[in-house]
Order: C-alpha cells, then structure tokens, then sequence
C-alpha cells in the first residue's frame, strides 16, 4: 500500500487527535507490549533462504487506549525507539547484537462501522500514514478462562498470515475491539498473543458508562 506525504501524515494526525478526545469519554485502557521474537529473513545470493523467529530482547512498549461510538484510538505513549537488541539464535548460544528501528510513535486509528483505520508511524526514516481496511480475524472462541484486572475473559484463537493469534476477550465490556488492530470478539479484548513475537496485556481500564 503506497505511503502517503508527511503532510497528509499530520493531517490524520490531527484528526486522530481530536477524535481521542471524544472518544477518551467511555473506555480508557493502558497496555504493555513485550517482545519475545522477531523475525529474521536470511538470504543466500539474493535469495531467501530461510524465515525464521528469534528469540530477542528490548524493552517493553506502553500503549493508550480509548473507545466510544464503535470507534478507538490506540497509541504508543513510550517504546525504545531505534535500539540495540539482543537476539538469540539457534546455532549460536551465544547472544549477538543488532540495532532494530522501532517506531518511536504510533497510533491506530479504527472506525468499525466504516471498517476502515488509519495507520501512523514515525521510526528514524519518517514518518507514515496510510489508511486500511480492518483485518478479518476468523476467530474461535474456547470455554477457556482467565481472569484480567478483575475481569472474567474467554479465549479465542485465529490464523492470520500463517500467524497463531490467541486473544482473551470479556463479554463484561461488550466492546468488540482490542489493542493494535486487532478487533471483531464479543468483548474488549485484554490480552493478545501474535504467534511467538509478542504478547500484548491490559494493565489498567476504566469504563464510563453514558
């Protein structure tokens, strides 16, 4: 999907921004990300030879949630930003050291009316808007239990992109939205695993009931 200029960049931005101010009326959430992999494409004479996670280690990432009126607003408040790492691989035990280039801002903006969201980045290259259409997660939900900030949530799980998803949602908070772009469960989702890279958790919530 082509990248759209930096002042349409800010123009979203904006809107965004005032959108969060309507939004922040009914649901305001905190969550942390924690990396625990990342994907490494090794190639050979210019072809890939092999995709594989590796186990890596950065700091956490804190994220603002808010939602209203089938809309949400989910932005990065602290994240590392262009950082050193350090990976593991499997045939060296060793640890080694790479510099990745993580967002050092990021908000998603989603409309699940429309079905629509808006993306913004900015890492040490730029920054990037560009809009999308909301992912279909064909999610499966289990009678597995947990309980999160007080909350009784269920399990659910998907393939997306050859990527396992597990998400726990509450039917408490009939919200059927999440953190990132994840979304479509009958419930706020609290908590959301994407394969073996990265567990997203709620750590706190406050609901405001109109």
């Amino acid at each position: 999907m082509a990248t759209k200029t930096f002042s349409h960049f800010l123009l979203i931005y904006c809107i965004v921004l005032f959108n969060s101010t309507c939004i922040a009326q009914n649901i305001h959430a905190e969550y942390i990300t924690v990396y625990k992999a990342i994907q490494i494409n090794v190639h050979h004479n210019d072809t890939l030879t092999s995709s594989k996670p590796y186990s890596v280690s950065v700091p956490p990432f804190l994220y603002a949630y808010s939602y209203a009126n089938q809309k949400s607003y989910f932005t990065l408040i602290k994240g590392p930003g262009k950082t050193t790492a350090t990976i593991t691989t499997e045939n060296d035990p060793q640890p080694i050291k790479d510099v990745i280039d993580f967002p050092s801002k990021e908000c998603i903006y989603k409309d699940l009316q429309k079905s629509i969201m808006y993306v913004t980045t900015t890492n040490s290259k730029g920054s990037h808007a560009q809009q999308e259409t909301l992912n279909n997660y064909a999610w499966k939900i289990t009678k597995e239990r947990q309980t999160i900030l007080g909350y009784t949530c269920l399990k659910a799980t998907c393939i997306y992109n050859e990527v396992t998803i597990t998400a726990w949602f509450t039917k408490q908070i009939k919200v059927p939205d999440g953190p990132l772009k994840y979304h479509g469960l009958p419930g706020l989702i609290l908590k959301v695993t994407t394969g073996p890279y990265y567990e997203t958790t709620a750590t706190c919530i406050e609901v405001h009931k109109k």
